[in-house]
């Protein structure tokens, strides 16, 4: 959904009417999901992350990631302790904040 950065403390993902993207529910609208891992990386690996900006409001993207041992579920402070570094933009050329 378009502009779920509503802020404040009712969702960090975004809320809109009774959908709490904090907790969203597996593909058949049951439940939460659990934490899937999607990937795995080495400290100091260079990574592509790709986007979609379909409205451009003068803001900017923050990517982390949290080293998690097998079993364990990441906490949003080990995130915010995990910021990656942006390295370069292949398509537009765009400069790190």
């Amino acid at each position: 959904p378009h502009c779920l950065n509503i802020g404040g403390t009712e969702a960090q993902c975004g809320k809109v009417g009774d959908h709490n993207y904090d907790y969203p529910p597996n593909a058949v609208g049951e439940g939460i999901l659990s934490p899937v891992i999607q990937e795995c990386y080495e400290e100091g690996a260079v990574i592509d992350v790709e986007s979609v900006l379909t409205a451009h409001h003068k803001g900017h993207f923050e990517v982390k990631a949290c080293p998690v041992a097998p079993g364990e579920v990441p906490t949003q402070a080990c995130f915010d302790d995990n910021k990656l570094t942006f390295v370069k933009d292949m398509l537009y050329g765009a400069h790190p904040d």
